[in-house]
């Protein structure tokens, strides 16, 4: 398991930028309480859904400041 942060950076030319983040969070078989998984199912669905979704409206529509966005879990 993961136990400190770990940081990468490359600068690579790209027409339009990239920006990814990563967290460690418990899988469903490694959760102890197996409801934090489908906890963070949920708040995936909730932020990056679809267009109505959270931070699809934000950064997408409200601040245009992305043409994407994406949770997975």
């Amino acid at each position: 398991p993961f136990t400190e942060q770990r940081y990468l950076a490359a600068q690579i030319p790209a027409k339009l930028p990239y920006y990814e983040f990563a967290y460690p969070v418990p899988s469903l078989k490694s959760a102890a309480d197996p409801t934090e998984a489908y906890a963070l199912q949920l708040v995936a669905a909730i932020l990056s859904g679809g267009e109505s979704a959270r931070l699809d409206q934000y950064l997408v529509r409200e601040a245009q400041i992305a043409n994407q966005v994406q949770v997975f879990y």
